[in-house]
């Protein structure tokens, strides 16, 4: 393989991996509601994935950047969903879901659809793919490096479902579970005031 490819490949592994609304919401459901629920939370967030990719590819997603006001409604929308998933993570029996017009919100609990709103709404991820493919070895071979970082999302992303699922390691963390939700809500929480923060202080 292209030493330029397996320089991405890496590159892109270590950002999806490091702590993240998307890696979080994975964790959290894969321990709570198992593997099964943690492989759909994959395929929500990888799906996310393709849709940056290939708004990338033609020019949607330097559209949205070179336009503030659409920009900050994306952020907004992000920093509220995150704020409520963190909300339901800490108290599962939040109000919310007794209340009957709450339930057009019940149907994002489905996994799926939480890991693909997560990932679309995150400002941050909108800028990261504009990033990458700014730079001129990016630009060079496109289809090719975009196919690449979508089965690195994919293996990354599974890989942390199959490794939670590994039994000693799922009951250590089961032991605990009431206590990593508690951190995952307010991390959720606490990077939703930061993306509000991050894109409403922009020019």
């Amino acid at each position: 393989m292209n030493s330029l490819y397996i320089m991405i490949a890496l590159l892109h592994l270590s950002a999806i991996m490091s702590p993240g609304p998307d890696v979080t919401l994975i964790i959290g459901n894969t321990l709570s509601k198992g593997r099964a629920v943690g492989f759909q939370t994959v395929l929500g967030i990888v799906t996310g994935i393709a849709c940056f990719l290939f708004a990338t590819l033609f020019g949607f997603t330097q559209f949205i950047y070179s336009n503030p006001l659409i920009f900050k409604v994306i952020a907004f929308l992000s920093g509220m969903y995150l704020m409520y998933i963190g909300i339901k993570i800490i108290f599962p029996s939040y109000p919310l879901e007794k209340n009957e017009s709450s339930t057009f919100l019940k149907k994002f609990h489905h996994p799926y659809l939480q890991g693909l709103i997560t990932n679309l709404l995150n400002p941050k991820a909108l800028l990261y793919f504009i990033g990458l493919f700014s730079r001129k070895e990016f630009q060079n071979d496109p289809w090719n490096i975009a196919s690449i970082l979508w089965i690195v999302s994919i293996i990354g992303f599974s890989s942390i479902v199959l490794l939670i699922s590994v039994e000693k390691i799922g009951n250590k963390l089961k032991a605990v579970l009431s206590k990593i939700e508690i951190g995952f809500g307010i991390f959720m929480i606490v990077f939703a005031f930061q993306i509000l923060y991050f894109a409403f202080m922009m020019k």
